[in-house]
């Protein structure tokens, strides 16, 4: 007998096709997601070693290198939110793979999952949304809005004095006239001649609000790094089928995934300050193949030009060390033993783990800070660990907090003392206090500087362009930077980029302490307090230094927000 075969429609044949030849097509796709998430990974870690030992990324080489890295990692990072994406289309248009509908079946709602705070929910573009979205689009505009040519007429309603250098130091702009010679001899003769109009060239007489672009356009990709970081950290999915953690095994992978980094820093920080111990006490003073410069000699360094950015970058790797160690010494902290036998044998045991060698750790990058002589980064490290002890005194009596705080100090005052003391002495007596003279005058000489360029400042970046001409004290000594990260902040972006910066920030750490409170996980608690000790020290210490103005450091910074913000809302 025959068989009967079926006739059926070419048509209806094709659909029936279709699911099997998407299927397969998605088990191709889940192979590339698994390699793209290791490749972010590792391209993370490798930042995380590479930022600090390149001298900080301050050579143009390095923070490219930088740049182009994180740029790497967010096209494939995007293209693996693209086929996430359409994965979900197509599930949702066929619901041809019964696996995935029993994967879907069996995952809680996150509406439902009281674990998963409702901040970690994606917006329709697969993106995690979090309260620094819109300050950070409003201050990338604002940059934008620097560089955009405006008419004449424009810029001079918006910024009279940026309007009138344009016309003093271009002769013929706007119009036909000859530029006055005494306000051209006072203008900033470091300003670059690219920067400036070319009388015989045929260029529209559209100027920016910007003094230098291609200052600003530098300081706008390095910014644009920062983000990528941090959007990177925040977005980390080990997730196939979702746009979103949304299991239990999910959270476990985030948390290793933090875990690694915590220990990346660590372990960098450790070889900083280990190196810089070397090379100091041993008198070689040398940062690899060069020669320190005269301000780092007999100081700790590590790998860094500047004693006060090594101090912030080691200040910050310290803050997490101390969360991390928080954390995995919780279950000890916990324990109520009434006998000091007892106690004196848990103690022993503590140091004897993990817990003991976190804790050496410690002291050694602790000591390597304090040799830096860095005074203002001394009494931040010093402030930061009194605020995260004071946020761990709510579960922890002050005994214990003395357990892990004693021996820091004592190790640091029996290192470190003499330097310091030493440091703090020549605060107005010797050229370092010159030098502390100088950064006031600076300071109190950017006042006018603030003053002409209010609104909008005189572009990002161009701080080192703009300042010579209001400089009013003699020492021949060119200032890249001022001293002060807020002060610049204005003077380059105007009270528009300050207020955008500052309100951001604030709304931003008050709705991540918020939830801090409401958490009670001690790996959430643990480092969520180490990335405020951090955030809190680069706060403090910007007051008197350029901290954020050093790509390895900002780097680190937006590395440990996103960390914090990964940490206390998606697990």
């Amino acid at each position: 007998m025959r068989r009967a075969v079926s006739c059926l429609p070419f048509s209806q044949l094709l659909e029936q096709s279709r699911p099997l030849t998407l299927v397969t097509l998605i088990f191709k796709f889940v192979s590339y997601l698994k390699i793209s998430n290791k490749i972010i990974e590792w391209g993370i870690i490798f930042l995380i070693v590479f930022t600090p030992i390149a001298f900080g990324t301050v050579n143009p080489w390095a923070y490219t290198l930088m740049e182009l890295t994180i740029c790497f990692l967010i096209i494939i990072w995007i293209i693996r939110l693209a086929i996430i994406n359409l994965k979900k289309r197509s599930a949702n248009k066929y619901r041809a793979s019964s696996i995935e509908n029993l994967e879907s079946s069996l995952i809680i709602p996150e509406s439902l999952n009281p674990s998963i705070p409702q901040s970690s929910l994606v917006n329709r573009f697969g993106f995690i949304k979090t309260p620094l979205n819109i300050p950070i689009i409003l201050f990338i505009g604002l940059i934008l809005f620097q560089l955009v040519p405006l008419p004449p007429g424009v810029l001079k309603l918006i910024s009279p004095n940026t309007y009138q250098l344009y016309k003093t130091t271009s002769p013929g702009w706007p119009v036909n006239e000859a530029p006055n010679p005494s306000i051209t001899q006072s203008l900033n003769s470091s300003i670059p001649q690219s920067s400036i109009v070319n009388p015989k060239s045929q260029i529209s007489s559209w100027r920016s609000l910007t003094i230098y672009r291609h200052a600003t356009k530098g300081e706008l990709y390095k910014i644009l790094a920062y983000i990528g970081m941090f959007f990177l950290i925040v977005n980390y999915n080990p997730s196939t089928r979702s746009r979103k953690p949304v299991t239990t095994e999910h959270r476990l992978k985030i948390k290793r995934f933090i875990i690694c980094l915590v220990i990346g820093f660590v372990v960098i920080g450790c070889f900083e300050s280990i190196y810089g111990l070397l090379e100091c006490l041993s008198g070689h003073e040398h940062i690899f193949f060069r020669k320190k410069v005269r301000a780092g000699l007999d100081f700790v360094t590590g790998t860094y030009i500047n004693r006060n950015h090594f101090a912030g970058y080691m200040a910050i790797v310290i803050c997490m060390c101390f969360g991390y160690l928080t954390y995995i010494s919780s279950g000890f902290i916990k324990t109520n033993i009434s006998g000091w036998r007892q106690k004196l044998s848990q103690i022993i045991n503590l140091v004897g783990n993990k817990s003991g060698l976190i804790f050496f750790l410690l002291l050694i990058m602790s000591s390597a800070l304090v040799l830096s002589g860095s005074r203002m980064g001394i009494c931040c490290f010093i402030v930061s660990i009194m605020f995260m002890s004071l946020i761990i005194s709510k579960k922890m009596s002050i005994r214990k907090i003395s357990l892990i705080l004693i021996p820091v100090c004592l190790m640091t005052m029996w290192i470190g003392l003499s330097s310091v003391s030493d440091r703090f002495s020549q605060l107005t007596v010797t050229v370092e206090g010159a030098a502390d003279q100088g950064r006031i005058q600076v300071w109190e000489d950017s006042r006018s500087l603030i003053k002409d360029f209010p609104v909008f400042g005189t572009g990002l970046g161009t701080f080192e362009y703009a300042f010579p001409k209001y400089k009013t004290f003699k020492r021949r000594v060119l200032y890249d930077h001022a001293h002060n990260d807020y002060v610049e902040l204005i003077s380059d972006t105007g009270f528009a980029g300050f207020i955008i910066v500052i309100t951001g920030a604030v709304y931003y750490l008050i709705m991540v302490t918020r939830l801090y409170f409401r958490r009670r996980d001690p790996f959430v608690r643990g480092i969520t307090i180490g990335c405020l000790g951090g955030i809190l020290y680069i706060t403090l210490h910007s007051l008197t230094d350029f901290n954020l103005q050093i790509p390895a450091n900002a780097l680190h910074l937006s590395m440990i927000t996103g960390i914090m913000h990964k940490t206390v809302t998606q697990l």
